[in-house]
Protein backbone atom coordinates (compact mmCIF):
# COMPACT_ATOMS: atom_id res chain seq x y z
CA UNK A 1 0.00 0.00 0.00
CA UNK A 2 2.64 2.51 0.75
CA UNK A 3 4.00 1.77 -2.38
CA UNK A 4 0.76 2.64 -4.24
CA UNK A 5 0.65 5.48 -2.27
CA UNK A 6 4.11 6.75 -3.07
CA UNK A 7 3.16 6.27 -6.93
CA UNK A 8 0.07 8.16 -6.61
CA UNK A 9 2.20 11.26 -4.43
CA UNK A 10 4.61 11.30 -7.19
CA UNK A 11 1.87 11.43 -10.37
CA UNK A 12 0.84 13.96 -8.49
CA UNK A 13 3.75 16.20 -7.96
CA UNK A 14 3.80 15.69 -11.41
CA UNK A 15 0.64 16.90 -13.07
CA UNK A 16 1.44 19.59 -10.61
CA UNK A 17 4.97 20.44 -12.10
CA UNK A 18 3.18 20.30 -15.39
CA UNK A 19 0.27 22.46 -14.18
CA UNK A 20 3.05 25.17 -12.60
CA UNK A 21 5.09 24.28 -16.21
CA UNK A 22 2.62 25.14 -18.73
CA UNK A 23 1.08 27.92 -16.64
CA UNK A 24 4.70 30.07 -16.65
CA UNK A 25 4.29 29.17 -20.07
CA UNK A 26 1.27 30.80 -20.45
CA UNK A 27 2.24 33.64 -18.05
CA UNK A 28 5.44 34.05 -20.34
CA UNK A 29 3.56 34.34 -23.63
CA UNK A 30 0.90 36.53 -22.17
CA UNK A 31 3.84 39.00 -21.42
CA UNK A 32 5.19 38.91 -24.78
CA UNK A 33 2.02 39.49 -25.78
CA UNK A 34 1.97 42.18 -23.74
CA UNK A 35 5.45 43.39 -24.65
CA UNK A 36 4.30 43.42 -28.49
CA UNK A 37 1.20 44.80 -28.30
CA UNK A 38 2.97 47.79 -25.94
CA UNK A 39 5.64 48.26 -28.51
CA UNK A 40 2.93 48.94 -31.32
CA UNK A 41 1.34 51.30 -28.87
CA UNK A 42 4.61 53.44 -29.05
CA UNK A 43 4.66 53.21 -33.05
CA UNK A 44 1.06 54.24 -32.99
CA UNK A 45 1.75 57.22 -30.45
CA UNK A 46 5.25 57.87 -32.48
CA UNK A 47 3.65 58.42 -35.82
CA UNK A 48 0.92 60.06 -33.96
CA UNK A 49 3.07 62.93 -32.57
CA UNK A 50 4.94 63.19 -35.85
CA UNK A 51 1.30 64.16 -37.91
CA UNK A 52 0.75 66.46 -35.03
CA UNK A 53 3.76 68.27 -35.55
CA UNK A 54 3.28 68.03 -39.52
CA UNK A 55 -0.11 69.03 -38.69
CA UNK A 56 0.66 72.07 -37.01
CA UNK A 57 3.14 73.07 -39.52
CA UNK A 58 0.56 73.08 -41.83
CA UNK A 59 -1.91 75.23 -40.06
CA UNK A 60 0.77 77.77 -39.45
CA UNK A 61 1.74 77.88 -43.61
CA UNK A 62 -1.96 78.14 -43.73
CA UNK A 63 -2.10 81.08 -41.05
CA UNK A 64 0.24 82.71 -43.14
CA UNK A 65 -1.40 82.55 -45.92
CA UNK A 66 -4.23 83.90 -45.12
CA UNK A 67 -2.33 86.81 -43.30
CA UNK A 68 -0.31 87.50 -47.55
CA UNK A 69 -4.03 87.47 -48.61
CA UNK A 70 -4.77 90.24 -46.14
CA UNK A 71 -1.65 92.54 -46.49
CA UNK A 72 -2.83 92.05 -50.63
CA UNK A 73 -6.09 93.03 -50.25
CA UNK A 74 -4.63 96.31 -48.19
CA UNK A 75 -1.95 97.09 -50.89
CA UNK A 76 -4.74 96.29 -53.15
CA UNK A 77 -6.84 99.25 -51.41
CA UNK A 78 -4.09 101.51 -51.24
CA UNK A 79 -3.49 101.38 -55.07
CA UNK A 80 -7.50 101.99 -55.87
CA UNK A 81 -7.03 105.22 -53.39
CA UNK A 82 -4.44 106.33 -55.64
CA UNK A 83 -5.55 105.58 -58.78
CA UNK A 84 -8.74 107.42 -57.63
CA UNK A 85 -6.55 110.59 -56.79
CA UNK A 86 -4.55 110.74 -60.03
CA UNK A 87 -7.93 110.75 -61.76
CA UNK A 88 -9.71 113.91 -59.85
CA UNK A 89 -5.91 115.38 -61.05
CA UNK A 90 -6.70 114.17 -64.38
CA UNK A 91 -10.32 115.97 -64.20
CA UNK A 92 -8.59 119.16 -62.47
CA UNK A 93 -6.58 119.12 -65.35
CA UNK A 94 -9.48 118.45 -67.84
CA UNK A 95 -11.55 121.12 -65.75
CA UNK A 96 -8.39 123.65 -66.31
CA UNK A 97 -8.06 122.94 -70.07
CA UNK A 98 -11.72 123.38 -70.78
CA UNK A 99 -11.48 127.24 -68.70
CA UNK A 100 -8.65 127.82 -71.23
CA UNK A 101 -11.18 127.34 -74.14
CA UNK A 102 -13.78 129.29 -72.91
CA UNK A 103 -11.35 132.14 -72.41
CA UNK A 104 -9.58 131.91 -75.88
CA UNK A 105 -13.09 131.43 -77.17
CA UNK A 106 -14.59 134.95 -75.58
CA UNK A 107 -11.19 136.52 -76.38
CA UNK A 108 -11.86 135.63 -80.06
CA UNK A 109 -15.28 137.50 -79.73
CA UNK A 110 -14.30 140.46 -78.21
CA UNK A 111 -11.50 140.78 -80.80
CA UNK A 112 -14.59 139.88 -83.82
CA UNK A 113 -17.00 142.31 -81.93
CA UNK A 114 -13.86 145.34 -81.92
CA UNK A 115 -13.29 144.50 -85.70
CA UNK A 116 -16.79 145.03 -87.07
CA UNK A 117 -17.61 147.89 -84.92
CA UNK A 118 -14.55 149.57 -86.28
CA UNK A 119 -14.62 148.90 -89.78
CA UNK A 120 -18.85 149.67 -89.41
CA UNK A 121 -17.72 153.51 -88.99
CA UNK A 122 -15.90 153.07 -92.25
CA UNK A 123 -19.21 151.81 -94.42
CA UNK A 124 -20.06 154.98 -95.72
CA UNK A 125 -17.17 154.80 -98.24
CA UNK A 126 -18.21 151.68 -101.06
CA UNK A 127 -14.21 151.14 -101.64
CA UNK A 128 -14.11 150.43 -97.65
CA UNK A 129 -16.69 147.82 -97.83
CA UNK A 130 -14.28 145.32 -99.49
CA UNK A 131 -11.99 146.08 -96.81
CA UNK A 132 -14.12 145.26 -94.04
CA UNK A 133 -14.97 141.81 -95.97
CA UNK A 134 -11.92 140.42 -96.08
CA UNK A 135 -10.77 141.62 -92.33
CA UNK A 136 -13.36 140.11 -91.33
CA UNK A 137 -12.62 137.01 -92.86
CA UNK A 138 -8.89 137.26 -91.98
CA UNK A 139 -10.29 137.98 -88.45
CA UNK A 140 -12.63 135.02 -88.67
CA UNK A 141 -10.10 132.58 -90.23
CA UNK A 142 -7.61 133.11 -87.54
CA UNK A 143 -10.61 132.91 -84.50
CA UNK A 144 -11.39 129.63 -86.37
CA UNK A 145 -7.70 128.17 -86.71
CA UNK A 146 -7.70 129.11 -82.73
CA UNK A 147 -10.48 126.84 -82.21
CA UNK A 148 -10.13 124.07 -83.88
CA UNK A 149 -6.35 123.44 -82.13
CA UNK A 150 -7.83 124.21 -78.92
CA UNK A 151 -10.84 121.83 -79.63
CA UNK A 152 -8.35 119.24 -81.34
CA UNK A 153 -6.29 119.36 -78.35
CA UNK A 154 -9.41 118.96 -75.69
CA UNK A 155 -10.55 116.03 -78.06
CA UNK A 156 -7.03 114.53 -77.66
CA UNK A 157 -6.81 114.58 -74.16
CA UNK A 158 -10.20 113.63 -73.02
CA UNK A 159 -9.79 110.28 -75.34
CA UNK A 160 -6.69 109.67 -73.25
CA UNK A 161 -8.26 110.52 -70.10
CA UNK A 162 -10.73 108.09 -71.00
CA UNK A 163 -8.41 105.45 -72.16
CA UNK A 164 -6.45 105.31 -69.21
CA UNK A 165 -9.61 105.52 -66.85
CA UNK A 166 -10.90 102.82 -68.29
CA UNK A 167 -7.92 100.65 -68.10
CA UNK A 168 -7.43 101.33 -64.84
CA UNK A 169 -11.26 100.51 -64.17
CA UNK A 170 -10.04 96.49 -65.77
CA UNK A 171 -7.36 96.95 -63.60
CA UNK A 172 -9.04 97.28 -60.29
CA UNK A 173 -11.82 94.49 -61.36
CA UNK A 174 -9.62 92.21 -62.15
CA UNK A 175 -7.75 92.53 -58.78
CA UNK A 176 -10.98 92.81 -56.72
CA UNK A 177 -11.92 89.37 -59.09
CA UNK A 178 -8.52 87.37 -58.08
CA UNK A 179 -8.83 88.54 -54.58
CA UNK A 180 -12.69 88.04 -53.92
CA UNK A 181 -11.74 83.91 -55.38
CA UNK A 182 -8.78 83.61 -53.24
CA UNK A 183 -11.01 85.03 -50.09
CA UNK A 184 -14.00 82.53 -51.13
CA UNK A 185 -11.74 79.56 -51.05
CA UNK A 186 -9.80 80.63 -48.38
CA UNK A 187 -13.24 80.85 -46.24
CA UNK A 188 -14.10 77.53 -47.58
CA UNK A 189 -10.92 75.87 -46.76
CA UNK A 190 -11.29 76.98 -42.86
CA UNK A 191 -14.35 75.82 -43.02
CA UNK A 192 -13.32 72.09 -44.31
CA UNK A 193 -10.35 72.72 -41.69
CA UNK A 194 -13.13 72.71 -38.75
CA UNK A 195 -15.38 70.21 -39.76
CA UNK A 196 -12.20 67.66 -39.91
CA UNK A 197 -10.98 68.22 -36.84
CA UNK A 198 -14.31 67.82 -35.24
CA UNK A 199 -14.52 64.36 -37.31
CA UNK A 200 -10.91 63.94 -36.23
CA UNK A 201 -11.74 63.82 -32.34
CA UNK A 202 -14.94 62.15 -32.71
CA UNK A 203 -13.04 59.53 -34.24
CA UNK A 204 -10.45 59.47 -31.51
CA UNK A 205 -13.36 59.33 -28.95
CA UNK A 206 -14.99 56.15 -30.55
CA UNK A 207 -11.95 54.46 -31.76
CA UNK A 208 -9.50 55.06 -29.57
CA UNK A 209 -5.44 55.01 -31.12
CA UNK A 210 -5.72 52.18 -33.79
CA UNK A 211 -7.32 54.49 -36.21
CA UNK A 212 -5.69 57.77 -35.54
CA UNK A 213 -2.74 57.17 -37.87
CA UNK A 214 -5.25 56.86 -40.73
CA UNK A 215 -7.68 59.75 -40.08
CA UNK A 216 -4.32 61.67 -39.52
CA UNK A 217 -3.27 61.02 -43.52
CA UNK A 218 -6.47 61.85 -44.77
CA UNK A 219 -6.74 64.83 -42.68
CA UNK A 220 -2.75 65.88 -44.06
CA UNK A 221 -4.14 65.14 -47.44
CA UNK A 222 -6.90 67.77 -47.20
CA UNK A 223 -4.61 70.39 -45.80
CA UNK A 224 -2.18 69.87 -48.86
CA UNK A 225 -4.95 70.21 -51.43
CA UNK A 226 -6.41 73.17 -49.61
CA UNK A 227 -2.72 74.77 -49.75
CA UNK A 228 -2.23 74.02 -53.35
CA UNK A 229 -5.61 75.69 -54.47
CA UNK A 230 -4.72 78.41 -52.18
CA UNK A 231 -1.47 79.20 -54.01
CA UNK A 232 -2.88 78.64 -57.12
CA UNK A 233 -5.33 81.16 -56.52
CA UNK A 234 -3.20 83.55 -55.27
CA UNK A 235 -0.95 82.94 -58.08
CA UNK A 236 -3.32 83.82 -60.85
Amino acid sequence: MNNEKNKQDRENLNRQDERKSSEIKSERKSGLDLIEVRKQLDRIESVANEKNENESEKLENLKNRIEELEKSEQDRNERTNILMKRLEASTSNFNNKLDVFEEKTKHARLNFETTAKHYIKRLDEDNLKLDFQQAIQDELSDTKDEIREVTKQAREETKEYKEILESKIKDHNKVVDKSNTALKVMTKGVTNIFFVLIIFVLVMLVTGPIVISLVLNIYIALLMVLLMTTKVHGDI
